[in-house]
């Protein structure tokens, strides 16, 4: 199994888990069961935010990860191209920002 289709099962799991004790609390005819499956669904839809979130950082270092080889590759060969990613521009200065806008108008105005 690969690990998109264990996090697919156990996203599954969570979820039917889930629309159970939905069921559960329409029947429950008290107060205390009825605050006890709301917090075990509570718990549950906080288990699927982890393991999204989870997901998403694995996603970010990856991609990281990939990048780093490829200009570690780039350095090796004294190649002057270097690669970034869009989750390290959201992590730069404004300054920063506008300064690497400008570098582009400047090589993209060059070769038009």
């Amino acid at each position: 199994m690969s690990l998109d289709d264990i996090l697919q099962k156990q996203l599954l799991r969570l979820e039917t888990q889930r629309d159970r004790l939905g069921l559960y609390l329409c029947d429950a005819n008290d107060i205390n069961s009825k605050i006890a499956i709301e917090r075990l669904i509570a718990d549950i839809d906080f288990k699927l935010i982890r393991v999204i979130e989870r997901i998403g950082q694995n996603v970010v270092q990856y991609w990281d990860e990939i990048i780093k080889h490829i200009n570690k590759m780039a350095e090796n060969e004294k190649l002057k191209t270097r690669y970034t990613n869009l989750f390290e521009l959201r992590k730069i200065s404004m300054d920063s920002r506008e300064s690497l806008n400008k570098l582009k108008e400047q090589v993209l105005g060059g070769k038009r």
